[in-house]
């Protein structure tokens, strides 16, 4: 009879150090769940954020394109102009 109480109390201590794993683990997955949840939460901020400025990147780039076009543009009739003066002058002298 004493060696199976003493079983039974050596049985009752596994199954006490068990649960006592168990709960630290649910308390640890727990704890890891959370923060995945909170990376998830940063990455969508993070790609929301990604977006918006490629969205304001896409629109500077857009206007630098509109500018060189215009400059460009303005070269382009500087140019002629010089030109047309150029041979008004020629043509006066």
């Amino acid at each position: 009879m004493p060696q199976l109480l003493v079983k039974v109390q050596e049985q009752e201590a596994i199954i006490a150090a068990l649960n006592t794993d168990s709960k630290n683990f649910i308390s640890s997955l727990t704890a890891t769940e959370a923060r995945v949840r909170e990376m998830d939460a940063e990455q969508v901020r993070m790609e929301d954020e990604l977006v918006a400025k490629n969205e304001v990147a896409e629109k500077l780039r857009s206007q630098i394109r509109e500018l060189e076009k215009e400059r460009r543009d303005l070269q382009k009739r500087y140019n002629e102009q010089v030109s047309i003066r150029c041979i008004a002058c020629i043509s006066a002298s």
